[in-house]
């Protein structure tokens, strides 16, 4: 003997909620929040890993430190 019901359908009379459609929208609203959030972390963190780099292997090892910006003569001829 067969059955015409199908699991976690809706009968005929039935409407589906409001609250689990919302519900669902408001964890995808706050994924993405959160991913965005760990994104930003993560870009903070690389930055902060290239300037220790760039201290321990040009200042400390190669004793090579960068000009500071504004220290060099800007050019103010133009070669025509």
């Amino acid at each position: 003997m067969t059955s015409n019901v199908r699991p976690n359908s809706l009968s005929p009379g039935e409407a589906a909620s409001p609250g689990a459609l919302f519900t669902s929208r408001y964890r995808l609203v706050f994924y993405c929040f959160l991913l965005g959030l760990i994104g930003a972390a993560a870009a903070i963190a690389f930055e902060e890993a290239v300037r220790l780099a760039e201290s321990l292997v040009l200042e400390r090892l190669g004793r090579y430190r960068p000009p500071q910006p504004g220290s060099l003569p800007s050019a103010s001829y133009v070669h025509e």
